[in-house]
């Protein structure tokens, strides 16, 4: 692997998420505003880590979508495109998982913004923290692999799959009724992937799952990158 190249293409990747990053802070910006005005009404407005979660969805599959033919355009491995994407996505979940636990601390002190970790968990601010990172890599590694996914298949595959998540739902309320509980199952096995069982809910262990959870994705990403052609 060409060490100079990774380098570049690093720098590139992180690049064309600073503009990006920028946007995500005034719009956790104008939440807090919100929630500091509707705080003299003892009213919730505004979230902070709700916003951050929908916006590394996004952000994962712009990185693809932008990165990919550029970089391979200019000579850039797969491997290398791969790993610089792995870099940069890492990097980008640890200064907004630190830009929202300062936002997060802001309106404990001065809004009444809407608190998703407050809501579900406890915890001092390094727990905030890491569960903040592992959130957010799990979205941009999910919507990543998403995008690969729907870059890689044929259309005839975006459409046997589009039908999959179009007739999930309303297959397990079918099967719901033959198979009593299976319901209940499902969203117990939901609650604990996010922490949450009989006798309370645990930060740190919903973040281990989210992390288990975004390296199978990047994983599985890099088995459709490394045949993945030029569109």
């Amino acid at each position: 692997m060409d060490k100079n190249r990774l380098v570049a293409t690093t720098k590139y990747q992180l690049s064309l998420l600073t503009t990006q990053t920028i946007i995500f802070s005034l719009i956790l910006v104008i939440n807090l505003i919100i929630g500091i005005i509707l705080k003299a009404n003892n009213v919730v407005g505004g979230s902070i880590e709700i916003v951050t979660l929908v916006w590394a969805c996004i952000i994962g599959a712009y990185m693809f979508s932008e990165a990919f033919n550029f970089s391979l355009i200019n000579g850039v491995a797969r491997s290398t495109f791969f790993v610089a994407s792995t870099i940069s996505t890492f990097s980008l979940a640890i200064v907004w998982s630190l830009i929202t636990t300062i936002f997060v601390m802001i309106s404990e002190q001065f809004a009444q913004n809407f608190l998703l970790f407050n809501l579900i968990y406890e915890g001092n601010i390094m727990s905030r923290f890491l569960w903040c990172f592992s959130a957010i890599l799990l979205m941009m590694s999910l919507s990543w692999l998403v995008a690969v996914v729907l870059n890689a298949v044929t259309k005839r595959t975006k459409l046997i799959l589009l039908a999959f998540f179009v007739v999930i739902g309303p297959l397990i309320m079918l099967l719901n009724n033959f198979i009593p509980g299976l319901m209940e199952k499902i969203i117990e096995v939901l609650l604990m992937y996010v922490g949450i069982f009989d006798g309370g809910a645990n930060a740190h262990l919903a973040s281990i799952f989210f992390i288990i959870s975004a390296l199978v994705n990047i994983s599985l990403s890099w088995l459709f990158i490394r045949r993945m052609e030029l569109k």
